[in-house]
């Protein structure tokens, strides 16, 4: 596709940059980095209430491209946020909008704003209307399945840098709750997981619990 191989090469063009945990990645009228894509490490976006509290709207893994919605969006009410070291290629708001405006490339930036936006829709049709359990399966085999479709991963194992607490903010639930659902999932002996690394024992089971909590609330097709 033409749109995907300009985009690439842009990128490719950029300039490479590396930044710490808990780093804010992308700044408000920041003309030198109008989007950025991640080539090592994850992210989130997330939105921070008054009284402190803390919601990620989404995980952002090597490959996924932030900052492309500030081409619609004056000023975006998220932050985004590297969960661990990040590192990754950057463009400037210029070069952004010059992709922007051919035709090829737009449509892909479209696509992948959309892919973005279909994501955050899952996660929030998963809050909605499943229990703890179906939501961090769910959680678990999105992050499975986007790493193997990008081939970062060839088995079973991946890494997961997100703490206990950050993954209740994403999933709608406490840290003490997520730490007793993990618990119940290695029970099950479907998960295996400590120091940021989860092992996925049974992919079929997982498929099964997910498919079971969504037969009342479809959710959109999983996109790489």
């Amino acid at each position: 596709m033409i749109g995907a191989r300009l985009f690439r090469r842009a990128f490719n063009e950029g300039e490479t940059i590396s930044v710490n945990r808990d780093t804010l990645l992308l700044r408000d009228n920041d003309e030198a980095t109008g989007a950025l894509q991640i080539s090592r490490g994850f992210a989130y976006r997330s939105i921070t209430f008054r009284d402190g509290r803390r919601a990620i709207l989404d995980v952002l893994l090597p490959g996924d491209v932030v900052g492309l919605d500030r081409l619609v969006m004056v000023s975006p009410a998220h932050d985004i946020v590297a969960a661990n070291a990040v590192a990754g290629r950057v463009i400037s708001s210029q070069r952004c909008r010059e992709l922007f405006d051919d035709p090829a490339t737009g449509r892909w930036i479209f696509a992948l704003m959309t892919e973005a936006r279909n994501r955050m829709d899952r996660v929030t049709s998963t809050i909605a209307r499943c229990d703890a359990r179906e939501r961090l399966a769910s959680f678990l085999l999105d992050i499975f399945d986007r790493l193997r479709h990008r081939q970062l991963i060839s088995g079973y194992t991946f890494n997961l840098p997100l703490t206990q607490e950050q993954i209740g903010d994403h999933l709608g639930l406490t840290m003490v709750h997520v730490n007793r659902t993990l618990r119940q999932l290695r029970e099950d002996g479907l998960v295996l997981g400590g120091r940021g690394v989860v092992i996925l024992l049974d992919v079929e089971k997982l498929r099964a619990l997910v498919d079971a909590g969504r037969e009342t609330a479809p959710a959109s097709e999983i996109l790489a």
